[in-house]
């Protein structure tokens, strides 16, 4: 499904720049207070992104839901 994949990137790039951003500071503790911060807020960016796609894809989706069809009465 579009939502399962959805969150599997929004998974993927958040995994992606927290890797980045570890192996920035390995490279140079001094820059750990920093990049943190940074990280904290492009994560907010990324998933404030993510949020808006799938807020997307369910106004595009719910329109093409067909109601439930009602039970027969006796």
């Amino acid at each position: 499904p579009a939502a399962v994949r959805l969150f599997q990137l929004y998974k993927q790039d958040c995994e992606t720049v927290g890797i980045v951003v570890r192996m920035l500071i390995s490279k140079d503790p001094t820059l750990g207070p920093t990049l943190l911060s940074a990280l904290h807020k492009n994560l907010v960016e990324i998933g404030d992104k993510y949020l808006e796609n799938l807020s997307r894809f369910i106004s595009e989706v719910k329109p093409n839901q067909t109601k439930p069809a009602k039970p027969n009465s006796p």
